[in-house]
């Protein structure tokens, strides 16, 4: 704050009468930068949620980190917390600590156990201070009581802890401060998790990227003695809200099923899991499930038909989704054989008797299949009975739906999803078929505007020829 404040001090000399007198002090911008902008707050135990706004799961606040944000993007929660590319906007962390990347790719501060947190300053200015670790050993203990068995801590002391990894979740903003000089509480925090590499224990810790959604939520963790077997989702029922199929805006999406570390899916048979030695370096074993939405291959034929119809023409189309489905890809088979990538959706070509297959379209989705510049022909497609179009903008629409009362129609055996057309028709091993027709009219010469021309003139000659007959007969009978 710069500008101008003007205090004034009261005194007595004899005790009895005041005075009083004023000085104006001129506030200017301090030329001193405070280039450590950041406080870093990590949670106390490894299993704690790291969206939880309870105090008691949070440590005292670390200072001396330096974050840049001015050119940050993708801010969320009303333009608070930043969760992307952090990395790119922490420049350093308390005293300059060591960065290390874990097995997982993660960036981790390497936290020196022997770091000082400071609490919020009282109303009178103060901060309390503690060693972060009494802090972290204090919660965890009793984590590990409630989780695991009571024997488990039979010689496990707080001198057991070897490293302290300090994974960055999220930078927040506007949180004001607190304190003054070295010790200040920034208004930027870097908000972390931790992973504890310890003699003795370890955490197992479950994930689930939800339908839809572009982060994982956490769904367990609990402790393990080493040399444990982990359960699937540590022994737990999945959370009603993570069944293995949902719907989510139309789109119908099914549980793909837990994945390790590495990338790699596991199958019913690898439970209950032992841990590698690698995935134990961090004291932290991590697994992460996501849904993936259902979907069908549609392929799209055209077929040209009539006595005038050009079986060599390039025939103009387009296809459009909604919801959009972005990863939905196309190609072209030839009739000739051979195939082609087909990049864009929105404007694409095909002749007689080539198609196009999309792959992956969602279980869900509202195709949109049009034809243009082709005014000549009319336009008809399977599953449209009775919908003939003209082909300068004919267009139908299709959506990819799960088996429902109204397909019943379907033969046992058949897939359980099905490709309905705007009629609700099934269409048939989702293959639609677009037919263009061209029969154009036979000229015979005679224009309807000048038949009734035609019909006097030859009434008049009819006439003319009767007369003509007539007379002649009357002059044969003289």
């Amino acid at each position: 704050m710069e500008g101008k404040v003007t205090l004034r001090h009261y005194f007595s000399v004899d005790g009895y009468s005041y005075s009083s007198e004023t000085k104006t002090i001129t506030v200017t911008k301090s030329t001193v930068e405070d280039t450590n902008n950041a406080t870093v707050f990590i949670l106390l135990t490894p299993g704690s949620h790291r969206d939880s706004n309870n105090t008691d799961q949070w440590g005292y606040g670390i200072v001396g980190a330096k974050v840049d944000v001015s050119t940050a993007t993708g801010w969320v929660d009303n333009n608070k917390n930043l969760k992307i590319n952090l990395d790119t906007y922490i420049e350093s962390w308390p005293n300059n600590g060591t960065v290390v990347t874990l097995q997982d790719g993660k960036k981790a501060w390497d936290m020196p156990l022997n770091t000082i947190g400071y609490g919020y300053a009282d109303k009178w200015g103060n901060q309390d201070s503690v060693t972060i670790l009494d802090q972290i050993w204090s919660q965890w203990s009793d984590e590990i009581k409630k989780q695991a068995d009571g024997t488990t801590l039979d010689g496990l002391t707080k001198g057991d802890i070897k490293h302290v990894y300090v994974v960055p979740y999220k930078i927040s903003r506007s949180n004001g401060t607190s304190g003054t000089g070295s010790t200040q509480i920034k208004d930027l925090h870097i908000d972390s998790e931790i992973r504890i590499v310890c003699d003795g224990i370890f955490t197992a810790r479950f994930f689930v990227e939800d339908a839809g959604a572009t982060e994982d939520t956490p769904i367990s963790s609990r402790y393990y003695v080493k040399n444990s077997t982990i359960p699937e989702n540590n022994g737990k029922e999945m959370p009603e809200n993570f069944p293995r199929e949902k719907e989510v805006k139309g789109i119908t999406y099914e549980f793909d099923g837990w994945y390790n570390e590495e990338g790699i899916k596991l199958s019913d048979d690898d439970w209950n899991w032992t841990p590698t030695p690698r995935e134990l370096e961090d004291g932290t074993v991590d697994f992460f499930a996501h849904y993936v939405a259902k979907t069908q291959n549609i392929t799209i034929t055209k077929h040209v038909t009539g006595l005038f119809g050009d079986k060599d023409r390039e025939f103009n189309f387009s296809v459009s989704f909604s919801p959009a489905a972005t990863d939905v890809t196309a190609t072209k088979n030839l009739r000739e054989g051979g195939t082609q990538d087909v990049a864009n959706l929105s404007s694409f070509t095909l002749r007689h008797n080539d198609s196009i297959t999309l792959n992956g379209v969602p279980v869900g989705t509202v195709i949109t299949i049009t034809e243009s510049d082709a005014s000549d022909y009319t336009v008809t497609a399977t599953g449209a009975t009775g919908s003939e179009q003209k082909g300068d903008n004919a267009s139908f629409t299709y959506t990819v739906v799960a088996n429902s009362a109204s397909t019943q129609s379907m033969e046992d055996g058949e897939s359980d999803i099905a490709l309905m057309s705007a009629m609700e028709e099934v269409v048939p091993n989702n293959s639609i078929t677009i037919t263009n027709t061209f029969d154009a009219p036979v000229d015979n010469g005679v224009l309807l505007d000048t038949l009734p021309y035609i019909l006097i003139l030859v009434v008049v000659v009819g006439g003319g020829v009767l007369l003509f007959l007539r007379k002649r007969k009357n002059d044969d009978d003289e």
